[in-house]
């Protein structure tokens, strides 16, 4: 006879008593009538059906958020020897649901979240499960575990992110939240097959609204100041410049925690939502549906809003929508791809933007990188050694406190350029007239040569 699936009939809303002479199968009223004739075929003709009464459902469901797959307060495991028992009881699991690969899972969740970790790596090898996490931009190997747990540890990641388990052949996108040590964690997970299985990316982002305050980023004071220039007009662009793991979210959070609170009508379109402020209408695109940033963003114009952020422009008809948004009385933020100012802008008018529109309507256009500095238990050692000057990336010993990745923070450089008569003619009619001051190389030296940073981490913005 078929074999019951307990977990999918708990997902479904359906619960089998097998206690009497026959089964009794209470499920809810909704629940499809295929699923039904399956039950009816595992269990015999014998089977009483009793759909739920509405009490019964709603408590039936508390239940399942109680008890259910998602994850809202970690243990605090959070040792090395802990870790390493919890991997050595989980090779007697049974299933991904069983209690020794769940507390595995938590503990890692809790290594992690504890040492500040920004990303968590799961890969599956064809001799062993190799696990990475994040620090300060540096990938950093954490275990390897007997390649057996794999399949029950990705798959309890799937199933709390809100994947589909049963799905291994293309990549899947997920989230959850959970709380540790009195704090709000949300975390992005993403799923790839590969050769020998699949590997699971974990993005960690703490949902503390508090962080994102523009005085507590760490930008320079001039850096602040212009920000805060470009946010008091009432309409037009600001672009927000620099590529992956730069900082840009962290500094458009802080900009909209800025103006939250003041009467405005503040709406968002992003790809994902990271952080989810209070105060604030944020929307999620979803390509699947055909739905991205330019239909969002044309539908949140019809919503009154005093202040929209875009995500990123990545095309045509986005672009068009944002410098239109702009140029009737709304401010829009924004970010592109780009290593420079000059060379954001260059992007938009390659989209199609026209000179003189785009020239009108941008406030500023503001680049960002997040440089690495020295561990304070090891930088004196690392800023003495050969590696401080070298012009390629090299690795420090390091020690206990920064995992033996030499560095424990970055600390964000910026260049900007606020558009005034000057730089608005040049955006018009020739760019290569356009001057700032490229204060990110600068910020970045000067670090350098106060023994803080290594000189690769200031020649790879020189490269940019």
């Amino acid at each position: 006879m078929a074999q019951l699936d307990r977990n999918k009939l708990d997902q479904m809303g359906v619960f089998v008593d097998q206690t009497g002479a026959r089964a009794v199968v209470h499920h809810r009223p909704d629940t499809p009538a295929l699923a039904l004739r399956e039950l009816r075929y595992c269990l015999g003709d014998q089977v009483e059906f009793i759909p739920l009464e509405a009490e019964v459902q709603k408590a039936f469901e508390q239940q399942n958020r109680d008890t259910g797959d998602i994850i809202t307060e970690l243990e605090n495991y959070v040792s090395d020897a802990d870790f390493e028992r919890a991997a050595e009881i989980a090779l007697g699991a049974s299933s991904d649901t069983d209690a020794p690969v769940v507390k595995l899972f938590n503990n890692l969740l809790a290594v992690a979240i504890s040492r500040s970790a920004s990303d968590l790596h799961i890969d599956s090898s064809d001799r062993d499960l190799e696990i990475r996490m994040r620090f300060d931009g540096i990938l950093v190997e954490y275990a390897r575990l007997d390649l057996r747990i794999a399949p029950m540890l990705v798959s309890r990641i799937k199933l709390v992110s809100g994947m589909d388990i049963t799905e291994k052949r293309k990549p899947q996108d997920g989230r959850f939240s959970v709380r540790h040590g009195g704090r709000g964690v949300d975390i992005r997970v993403a799923s790839m097959p590969v050769k020998s299985g699949e590997r699971l990316a974990l993005r960690l982002f703490n949902r503390d609204a508090n962080q994102f305050n523009l005085t507590d980023t760490g930008l320079a004071d001039q850096h602040q100041q212009a920000l805060t220039h470009a946010m008091s007009r009432q309409s037009g662009l600001i672009l927000i410049c620099g590529p992956t793991g730069s900082g840009k979210t962290t500094t458009i959070y802080s900009m909209l925690n800025t103006l939250c609170g003041r009467g405005m009508n503040i709406m968002t379109i992003e790809d994902p939502v990271e952080v989810e402020l209070n105060g604030i209408v944020q929307t999620q695109v979803n390509d699947a549906i055909g739905f991205g940033f330019a239909e969002g963003l044309r539908s949140i114009l019809r919503n009154d809003p005093d202040v929209v952020l875009v995500g990123e422009i990545r095309d045509e008809s986005t672009a068009e929508i944002a410098v239109r948004a702009a140029m009737t009385g709304h401010l829009v933020i924004s970010t592109v791809h780009a290593n420079s100012p000059i060379g954001a802008i260059k992007r938009l008018i390659n989209l199609g933007i026209d000179r003189s529109l785009l020239a009108d309507c941008l406030l500023g256009v503001f680049t960002q990188r997040l440089v690495r500095t020295y561990c304070p238990d090891c930088g004196d050692h690392s800023a003495r050694s050969p590696e401080h000057t070298t012009v390629l990336p090299a690795a420090f010993d390091g020690c206990d406190s920064c995992f033996h990745t030499g560095f424990s923070a970055r600390v964000p450089v910026m260049s900007h350029v606020l558009l005034d008569h000057t730089a608005r003619q040049a955006v018009e009619r020739d760019l290569s007239a356009l001057e700032y001051d490229d204060s990110m190389i600068t910020e970045a030296q000067i670090l350098h040569d106060q023994g803080k940073t290594p000189l690769f981490e200031v020649n790879k913005l020189k490269s940019a």
